[in-house]
C-alpha cells in the first residue's frame, strides 16, 4: 500500500511541462505518516543542481571515439565472425552512448542545451529514432507518473486492464520484460513512440511540431548514410550493422526503463512524492552505474530532473538518508538482474486510478 505521506507541492525541485497539467485523483489520502517536506527536499539537494560542460562533454567524446573506432574496425573486417563480434561491442557501446539523449532531453548533459539537443538528434536520427518526440512524450511521463494512467511510458497493466484483456495481451503482459527485450527491441520503442505522440497530437502543437522535424530530420539523415555507405560499396554491412545496434540498443533500453517503474503504482498525496516511491531505485557496481548514467538513481531523478548525472549518487545518499529518518525509505532492488528475475518469475498488476480529466489542454 502507498505511504501516504504529506509533501507541499508548490515549491518542488521537479518541474511539470506546460504542455499538460497534472490529472487529479478522487481516492481518499489514506492515513496519516510522518512528513516529508518538500521544501526541506529541495534544500538537501539543492547545491547538485547546477550543470557543467566538462563531464557531459568529456562523456561525448570518448563515446564518439568509441564509436567510429568499432565501427571502421568491423568494416575493415573480411572475417564474418570478426565483424559480428566487433558490431556487437559497438551495439553495446551505442546503447550506453544513447542513454545520454535522456540528459540532453532534460538539458543536463553539458549545461547547454543547443548542444545537448544538436548532439542527441545526431545519434538518434541515424537510429530511426524520433529524439524531438520522444523528448516532449517524457516530459509528459515526467508529469503523469503514478498519477495518470494515460502516463505514456505507463509499463504495466492494471487488474482492471488484465480482466478485460484477450489471451494474446494476457500472455504478453504475463511476459512483458521477455518481450520488450527479446522481441520489441528499438523497432517496438519506435512503434510505442509514434503510438503516443498520434494520442497526444491534436491536443500538442509541440508534439506536431516534433514529429515533422523528426520525420525530415530521419529521412535526411538515412539518406546521407545510407547514400555514402553504397558509395564506398559496403551497404549491406551497414545494414547489418544497423540491424545489431537496433537489438542492441532496444534491448538495453526496453530493460532499463520497464525496470525502472514496473509494478510500482501507487496513490500519494502530493507530486514529488509520487516521483520519489513510484520509481526504483538499484544498488549496483561502478560499472552498471556507469553504463546507465546514474540512471539506477531513478527516484532522485525523477524527482528532481534537473540534477546531472554526475551529482545523482550523491542526491540520492541525501534524500535516502531523509526519507530512512522520516520512516518512509525509497524502494531500492539489489542489482538489475535479481530484480529482472523476480518480475519475470512473478509478473505484477497495479490497481485502476479514478482519475478526472485533463485540466488543462495544450
Amino acid at each position: 500500500m502507498a505511504r501516504n505521506i504529506t509533501l507541499p507541492h508548490a515549491t518542488l525541485g521537479a518541474h511539470p511541462p506546460t504542455h499538460f497539467m497534472p490529472s487529479t485523483f478522487s481516492q481518499d489520502s489514506g492515513p496519516a505518516t510522518p512528513q516529508l517536506r518538500g521544501q526541506e527536499l529541495a534544500a538537501i539537494v539543492r547545491d547538485l543542481q547546477v550543470q557543467r560542460f566538462l563531464p557531459g562533454a568529456v562523456k561525448i567524446l570518448g563515446f564518439t571515439l568509441a564509436t567510429l573506432t568499432l565501427l571502421l574496425l568491423a568494416f575493415a573486417q573480411s572475417n564474418p565472425l570478426l565483424f559480428g563480434l566487433c558490431g556487437i561491442v559497438l551495439g553495446v557501446v551505442y546503447a550506453s552512448f544513447m542513454i545520454l539523449t535522456h540528459d540532453a532531453i532534460h538539458h543536463t548533459l553539458t549545461g547547454f542545451d543547443f548542444i545537448d539537443e544538436v548532439f542527441a538528434h545526431l545519434l538518434s536520427w541515424p537510429m530511426l529514432w524520433p529524439h524531438s518526440t520522444y523528448g516532449v512524450l517524457h516530459k509528459l511521463h515526467h508529469n503523469m507518473n503514478g498519477r495518470d494512467e494515460a502516463d505514456p511510458e505507463r509499463c504495466h497493466l492494471t487488474t482492471e486492464e488484465y480482466a478485460k484483456a484477450g489471451p494474446l495481451r494476457r500472455l504478453l503482459a504475463r511476459h512483458q520484460l521477455l518481450y520488450r527485450v527479446l522481441i520489441a527491441g528499438g523497432l517496438g520503442m519506435i512503434f510505442n513512440t509514434l503510438r503516443q505522440a498520434r494520442r497526444y497530437a491534436h491536443r500538442s502543437k509541440a508534439i506536431q511540431r516534433a514529429l515533422i522535424f523528426d520525420t525530415l530530420g530521419i529521412i535526411v539523415t538515412t539518406i546521407i548514410l545510407f547514400g555514402s555507405a553504397a558509395y564506398f560499396d559496403v551497404a549491406l554491412e551497414a545494414v547489418v550493422i544497423w540491424i545489431i545496434i537496433e537489438r542492441t540498443v532496444g534491448a538495453v533500453q526496453q530493460f532499463r526503463s520497464h525496470l525502472e517503474h514496473y509494478g510500482l503504482w501507487e496513490h500519494y498525496p502530493s507530486f514529488l512524492e509520487s516521483q520519489i516511491y513510484n520509481t526504483r531505485n538499484f544498488r549496483t557496481n561502478r560499472f552498471a552505474s556507469f553504463f546507465f548514467n546514474g540512471l539506477n538513481y531513478h527516484s532522485v531523478h525523477h524527482a528532481f530532473p534537473s540534477i546531472p548525472f554526475y551529482h545523482l549518487k550523491e542526491a540520492h545518499i541525501r534524500i535516502g538518508k531523509y526519507c530512512d529518518d522520516k520512516g518512509a525509505p525509497l524502494h531500492e532492488e539489489v542489482g538489475y538482474a535479481r530484480a529482472a528475475l523476480a518480475i519475470i518469475i512473478k509478473p505484477r498488476f497495479v490497481k485502476p486510478f479514478v482519475r478526472c480529466p485533463m485540466e488543462q489542454e495544450a
